[in-house]
């Protein structure tokens, strides 16, 4: 039984980084295409339109990496209490902390894209 709960946490947990992974891939290539076909868009609706597109897809993915940052570590913190005495090092007390510096250079890793390709992109849209 406790094996069946640990299995179903790890996976719980993969399916947080996948989603984070996706979420990234859709806002960056979303981006790049609007980016390539600035001037058929530009030609349908105004650059402020897209911009906004921008701006609300950006805030939905950031909440959402930010949402599956502390899923995964809520079910890491299920693991280590599931494994009790069996716990390797490396998942430790001190690896738990969603918010140290640790762990958030994963979430940065993730945010960083994002913001990035919506920024590029809304310069670009906005230009002449």
């Amino acid at each position: 039984m406790k094996e069946t709960a640990v299995q179903l946490l790890q996976d719980r947990m993969t399916k947080c980084t996948n989603g984070q992974f996706w979420s990234v891939a859709v806002i960056c290539t979303l981006n790049g295409f609007c980016i390539t076909q600035k001037q058929e868009l530009r030609a349908v609706l105004p650059a402020s339109a897209y911009i906004i597109a921008f701006i609300a897809a950006c805030a939905y993915a950031v909440f959402y990496i930010i949402r599956r940052h502390t899923d995964y570590y809520a079910a890491k913190r299920n693991v280590v209490e599931w494994l009790d005495s069996y716990v390797p090092e490396f998942m430790g007390p001190d690896t738990l902390s969603m918010w140290s510096p640790r762990s958030l250079v994963g979430l940065i890793f993730f945010l960083a894209p994002v913001l990035g390709a919506t920024m590029l992109g809304c310069l670009v849209l906005a230009g002449p």
